[in-house]
């Protein structure tokens, strides 16, 4: 099974969304759901259904508010698999913001 993301490190301005990718194994069935844990982070759509054409790999927007903290998670339900994965956490610099790996 094959569960993550994949994001840049690069700075953002704050309130601006970017792509965060999960990357999951495609299962023909079932949802991919991406969690803000924490404050200040927003991720659109909050859930996606598999397709049976899906190559796993399924963008989700993440907006970051000024001071915001915590990261996101990625989560696949049904279709026979399922699982939960650390994502990325945000790294806050004054004026804008960045991802890094989550130690923890």
């Amino acid at each position: 099974m094959v569960i993550g993301t994949d994001w840049s490190g690069e700075r953002h301005s704050y309130g601006t969304a970017v792509v965060v990718y999960a990357c999951v194994t495609p299962s023909g069935g079932g949802q991919v759901t991406m969690v803000a844990t924490g404050t200040g982070i927003r991720v659109r759509p909050r859930s996606v259904p598999i397709g049976r054409s899906s190559d796993g790999v399924i963008p989700f927007h993440v907006t970051v508010s000024d001071g915001a903290s915590g990261g996101i998670r990625v989560q696949q339900r049904g279709g026979g698999i399922g699982g939960d994965a650390a994502g990325p956490v945000v790294a806050a610099d004054g004026k804008d913001w960045h991802f890094v790996r989550d130690e923890g």
